[in-house]
Parts: structure tokens; C-alpha cells; sequence
């Protein structure tokens, strides 16, 4: 595999945790790697990450301070020259043979576009995500929020270059979630199953939890709008995801956002089904909960 991939990892945090983002990369098992340190102007530990330029394959490009990260996003896969593309965020791990993997999927099958992985999250959370491996269900849960964590995207440059895909520079959370969405019907996507990102969480989190929440329904809002769900539903629905208990107003929802896609087809209306089934089945935790969804009209779950 001589196929070179270009690693974009904006650096903004304290070199202490950042390096361990860098290294993770640097010792990669698959070598044949550029690597892009994105450095904001005024970035206290400047001279610090320019060791890293003794490394060759290592670039370090300035942007002026405040820049968000769709920007930084674009501008790297602009100006990229090798097959595929991947993303670092700069507090997160690579586990050795990450893109070793990812570029082994990729190149076996040459339809994907964007490929990811399960990830582990460590620090001040401890727990695993598993996302769904195919592209159906991929975009199914789309209606739930990101499908494939952005630190483990690998994307194949050429196709992403010749749509003029680009992130929405004007979000400044959810920009990976927003482009899912946009791409979901020009770009295929997959997943391997396999923990090969770890995703660190930190303390006091809880108000960039709330933009992007705040941003990631404004992009939920944008799906569901393809099946013509009207707006007032649309608040509900994002109200349940965001952890409303359920309740017969979701479950009627949930029944019209199938309904409409038989007439729209935005999803696949079997693994649609059985998708919003557990959806709804997450959001039991009282026996009075589980009986009202089994007394609901629910023929368009079971049938």
C-alpha cells in the first residue's frame, strides 16, 4: 500500500495533552503519512510543537487566532494532495494500527467515502461507543445525532475535492454532524467495529454540551424537514432525543416520521422501523412508560 494520507490535527490545547494526540499519529504503524499541525498565531506552546518538524513528514500551518475548526477542516482538504484525508482533534489517541485498518477498508472497497470506527472515551467519562458498521444504518441514525466520531474519520480526498464538499464554516459545534447529513446521499459512509480512537472527556464540559446540542437540533431540524415533519413536531422530537422521557406525544411522532418516509424514502424503511423502535425503547424506565407503548397504535413498528 504506497497510498499516502494526510493527518490534520488542530492544535490548541496545552502541549501536555496535545503531544499525546501528535505522537499517537507519529507512531502510527502505517508510515507512509503527512502530518498537518494546525497552530492558531499566539499559541503559547509554539516552540514547544515545532520539534515536531524533525520529524519530515511533519508540516506545521498557522491560522490567525479564533479560526473554528470547519475552517481549518477546509482549508486542510484543500490543499490536499494524497488519496485520503483524516482528522485529529487534538486531545484524543489513535490506537497504533488505526489508519493502517482504515486505509486497508478503504482500499478494498473503493465506494466508501468516509470511514470510521468505535471509540472508548477515557478522562473524566469512562465508556465505549459502537457505531453502525453500514451505510443504511449509518444515515438511519442520523436522527439521533453524529454517526461516526469526527476524530476517526478517514475520507477519501479526490471525490470530497471534485463535489466541493465543504464544512459549514458558520457552525461552530456539529459541523461533522451537519455534513453527514448534507453528503448522506452523495457520499457512502462506513464504519469498522473495532476501538481504534480513544475520545478524551474533560471537567466542566456541560456548557459546550449545551451549544451543541443547541446547533446539533438545528441539523436534526434540517433532516427531518426532507419528510415534511411539521415544525412543532420537530421540537418535540429533538425535546425526546435530548433525553424527554417517552411519552404518547413522541410515540406519535416516532409513527409519523415512518409514515412520511414511505412516501419520501430518506431511509431504509425496515431498519427505519426497527431503529426508532429502540429509540423509543431507550426512553423506558417506568413499568407505566413500557405499557404505554405497548397500548400505543405501533402497526407501523411491528408491521
Amino acid at each position: 500500500m504506497n497510498q499516502l494520507i494526510t493527518v490534520a490535527i488542530p492544535v490548541t490545547r496545552v502541549l501536555e495533552i496535545a503531544e499525546q494526540a501528535i505522537n499517537s499519529i507519529v507512531q502510527q504503524s502505517y508510515r507512509n503519512i503527512s502530518i498537518i499541525l494546525q497552530v492558531e498565531k499566539g499559541y503559547a506552546d509554539l516552540d514547544l510543537v515545532s520539534k515536531y518538524l524533525n520529524d519530515n513528514r511533519v508540516t506545521i500551518v498557522q491560522f490567525p487566532e479564533n479560526t473554528n475548526l470547519a475552517t481549518k477542516c477546509n482549508e486542510a482538504i484543500k490543499h490536499c494532495n494524497t488519496k485520503y484525508f483524516a482528522r485529529m482533534d487534538d486531545d484524543d489517541i489513535s490506537l497504533p494500527y488505526r489508519l493502517q485498518k482504515q486505509l486497508s477498508l478503504m482500499e478494498r472497497n473503493p465506494d466508501v467515502d468516509i470511514c470510521g470506527c468505535s471509540v472508548c472515551f477515557f478522562g473524566e467519562d469512562s465508556k465505549i461507543y459502537v457505531p453502525a458498521v453500514f451505510h443504511q444504518d449509518i444515515v438511519i441514525r442520523l436522527l439521533n445525532g453524529s454517526s461516526i466520531p469526527h476524530s476517526s474519520w478517514l475520507m477519501r480526498t479526490g471525490k470530497i475535492q471534485e463535489l466541493e464538499l465543504v464544512y459549514n464554516q458558520e457552525l461552530e459545534f456539529a459541523q461533522d454532524y451537519d455534513f453527514l447529513v448534507r453528503c448522506k446521499n452523495i457520499l457512502k459512509y462506513q464504519n469498522i467495529s473495532e476501538i481504534l480512537v480513544k475520545l478524551r472527556t474533560h471537567i466542566n464540559q456541560s456548557s459546550k454540551n449545551i451549544k451543541q446540542s443547541e446547533i446539533s437540533d438545528i441539523v436534526r431540524t434540517n433532516l427531518l424537514k426532507e419528510l415534511r415533519i411539521p415544525e412543532s413536531e420537530i421540537i418535540v422530537w429533538n425535546s425526546f432525543i435530548n433525553s424527554k422521557e417517552l411519552d404518547q406525544e413522541s410515540i406519535t411522532i416516532a409513527n409519523n416520521i415512518i409514515t412520511s418516509n414511505k412516501t419520501y424514502k430518506t431511509f431504509n424503511q425496515s431498519k427505519l422501523k426497527l431503529y426508532i423502535s429502540y429509540l423509543l425503547g431507550t426512553k423506558i424506565s417506568t413499568y407505566f412508560q413500557f405499557k404505554l407503548l405497548i397500548d400505543s397504535k405501533i402497526d407501523n413498528f411491528l408491521n
